[in-house]
């Protein structure tokens, strides 16, 4: 029987939930031997949210197939609908059976069941890869609140490096600025001159689940690429393109 079974925190499962609603409703869940990997875009590919869970970070993982990976297309609401009934002291756990369409879970003596989708359906959302010009590392303690408070509809932040890293928004409301030194978001290199705007919104959701050091690199004109480890360790990497 090939399958592949793994049980997790209630806050895990949220978290992995949380992450990838705010960007689309379905995903392919890819599973190896190394862990659970997640790649989505909203509808019009302006945001791109990528998340690792790697086996260490479930408190149990077996991966028991010959196959070299297993995808399974998943709508995140059916998912949803499980870990929203989940308290602080409960674990669930997920197992899959190769050849058949539902997973499995399990929730101290409650079963439940997700039908999946055809993942071969699905569209394939390609790796974005671009050579970034400038490398910095801000704190979400000092990210989110200004996010917070420049989200007026419509809203747009410029990023601006040049020797420090500003962040300014401006709307009808008013403004909202932060300049940090080179020093202060480890600027690198510190003499490069850009100024990029973006939608607060699509950095705002890209950022949900961003905690701790959050880093950013970019280029003038070019999507933002942010990387984090959420509180229950997963990792995740976003972009969002740039408004030119």
């Amino acid at each position: 029987m090939s399958k592949v079974s793994l049980l997790m925190s209630a806050k895990l499962a949220k978290e992995i939930v949380k992450a990838i609603e705010t960007t689309d409703e379905q995903a392919v869940f890819v599973f190896d031997k190394h862990g659970l990997f997640v790649r989505v875009s909203d509808p019009l590919h302006i945001r791109v949210v990528e998340i690792m869970v790697e086996a260490d970070t479930f408190d149990e993982y077996s991966y028991d197939t010959d196959e070299e990976q297993i995808r399974l297309g998943v709508v995140i609401s059916r998912l949803k609908d499980i870990t929203k009934t989940l308290v602080k002291t409960d674990n669930l756990k997920l197992e899959f059976e190769v050849g058949t369409n539902r997973v499995l879970t399990w929730s101290d003596s409650l079963q439940r069941s997700i039908r999946l989708i055809r993942s071969e359906l699905m569209n394939d959302i390609p790796e974005i890869s671009v050579s970034h010009l400038y490398d910095s590392v801000i704190d979400a303690k000092t990210l989110k609140p200004f996010l917070k408070a420049a989200n007026v509809k419509g809203g747009v932040v410029d990023i601006i490096t040049d020797d420090n890293f500003i962040l300014c928004s401006e709307s009808d409301e008013g403004s909202v600025e932060i300049t940090l030194t080179a020093e202060e978001v480890q600027l690198k290199p510190t003499d490069y001159v850009s100024m990029t705007t973006f939608s607060v919104e699509e950095i705002n959701r890209a950022a949900s689940t961003a905690v701790g050091q959050i880093q950013i690199r970019g280029k003038q004109d070019s999507p933002i690429e942010m990387r984090w480890n959420t509180e229950m360790g997963i990792k995740v990497k976003a972009w969002v393109a740039s408004k030119v």
